[in-house]
């Protein structure tokens, strides 16, 4: 896979837990990788910073991307923020869900259609 020069790298939420838990399965490079993504960076950044061939450096990135310790955005495109498994904000974890009140309300409110309607057709 060609991966263009312009093409953004950044580490995600797992990728910093990596950073801050070792894991046995990162080779050097893709640990070295991990530790200088904490901010976003071009592919041709890190192919300066590292001077690795490039196909060897896409790999590892790739195998980064794979596990979902990295993320990408293409050039040419807005994706706004590099980190698209932002974790989500205490005490909104749970979906939204109707109480029962909610419920009392839209079955009073059908009620009271259904009878509108047959009080128009007297």
């Amino acid at each position: 896979m060609y991966v263009e020069p312009d093409t953004i790298w950044g580490r995600t939420i797992a990728g910093d837990q990596a950073v801050t838990t070792p894991l046995a399965s990162l080779s050097p490079i893709q640990r070295s990788l991990l530790v200088d993504l904490e901010e976003p960076r071009t592919f041709a950044h890190l192919a300066t910073q590292y001077r690795a061939q490039a196909p060897r450096l896409e790999q590892e990135l790739l195998d980064l991307a794979q596990a979902d310790l990295v993320s990408v955005q293409p050039p040419g495109t807005d994706g706004g923020a590099y980190r698209w498994d932002v974790a989500p904000a205490a005490g909104n974890t749970a979906p939204w869900k109707p109480g029962v009140g909610a419920y009392a309300i839209a079955t009073g409110l059908g009620f009271a259609a259904a009878f509108l309607v047959l009080l128009s057709r007297l």
